[in-house]
């Protein structure tokens, strides 16, 4: 039976939709919002599946899936008491089959120690420590051998590739300086950087090729 997977974080709340029956299954978390940046929350372990993980609040994540296994990377946690958002750089893993969470990369909740440029490492050489900093409404996609791949954010306008099989991040592209370069139109160049912004899509073609459109530039 196949499921759609819905994740809520605002709420802390998954979701699975049976296609075969049309009825939804409330899988993980609580059906609270989040009031402040101290909500409830469980990291566990590194890089161990724990029933008493608890994923904080968060919206605005890039998010993939492979097999039964689902990925969830950033975003951002909401304080409605003082409106203002603290982005984040955890990535998460769960398994659909047992129902668990794994805290999987990155720092724990609203720790600014990722934001250093030490874990961009050498563009192009991934690295166990490399990582992408903090962010929050990136484009994202999956390429046809299955990696991860990560453009942008709020402020970022850097490309990241995540290889699964190895849990390893590789900053792929992109300046540490919100600089963007177009270039001569339809004409590929090494200079050439699309500029940062948060809500575009991206997409692979057959041939491999990867595809960027849209956004909302920073304000």
């Amino acid at each position: 039976m196949k499921y759609f997977i819905v994740v809520a974080f605002c709420m802390g709340l998954k979701c699975a939709l049976s296609q075969g029956v049309g009825e939804w299954t409330w899988m993980k978390g609580d059906s609270t919002y989040a009031n402040d940046y101290t909500d409830m929350h469980s990291y566990g372990l590194k890089g161990t599946y724990s029933d008493s993980i608890i994923v904080p609040k968060i919206y605005g994540s890039a998010c993939w899936s492979k097999g039964h296994r689902l990925y969830l990377l950033g975003g951002s946690t909401p304080d409605l008491i003082s409106y203002v958002s603290s982005s984040q750089n955890t990535m998460w893993k769960y398994n659909i089959d047992s129902n668990k969470w794994c805290w999987l990369k990155g720092e724990e909740f609203n720790d600014q120690s990722y934001s250093s440029f030490d874990y961009w490492g050498i563009q192009g050489i991934g690295d166990s420590i490399t990582f992408p900093i903090h962010r929050e409404n990136s484009a994202y996609c999956t390429d046809n051998d299955g990696n991860f791949w990560l453009f942008g954010g709020y402020i970022q306008d850097d490309l990241w590739k995540y290889d699964v099989a190895t849990n390893i991040w590789t900053w792929m592209k992109g300046p540490f300086n919100m600089s963007h370069h177009y270039g001569t139109q339809g004409v590929p160049d090494s200079l050439n950087n699309p500029p940062p912004g948060q809500f575009g899509q991206m997409w692979t073609d057959k041939q491999g090729n990867l595809w960027l459109y849209g956004g909302v530039a920073p304000s």
